[in-house]
């Protein structure tokens, strides 16, 4: 059984837009974008291929204190039970780029991103 990653990075291209991405005031640290882009691509089903060439950014333990990233990767994706952060780090690549295509497109709106808005007139 091979051991699970025990750091997390991007390929060149996804670390370089990652970091336009913080420069610009999006995200407060590379670390919280990093995140965000691993909830974003479960959102919209996005994986990158198994192959990719990452450099390391961040240790685990950094990414992930309490388990929460593990245990939901785990959970919605059964394949990634023996290596969630490996797997984690493919959505985080898909993420990232879904980002900077919205970055640069001038679409990217947080309020859009996790599906339909409330609609407070159908509330009682």
């Amino acid at each position: 059984m091979t051991s699970d990653a025990v750091t997390v990075g991007l390929t060149a291209e996804a670390h370089d837009d990652l970091q336009r991405l913080k420069d610009a005031g999006i995200f407060g640290d590379m670390l919280d974008g990093y995140r965000f882009a691993i909830g974003l691509a479960i959102r919209r089903g996005l994986i990158a291929p198994e192959d990719l060439k990452a450099s390391t950014i961040f240790n685990v333990g950094s990414l992930d204190r309490d388990g929460l990233i593990k245990d939901m990767v785990v959970t919605l994706f059964h394949e990634a039970a023996a290596r969630p952060y490996a797997f984690a780090e493919r959505l985080a690549e898909a993420g990232v780029k879904e980002l900077i295509q919205l970055y640069d497109s001038g679409q990217l709106r947080f309020a859009d991103l996790f599906g339909p808005t409330i609609d407070k007139s159908k509330s009682s």
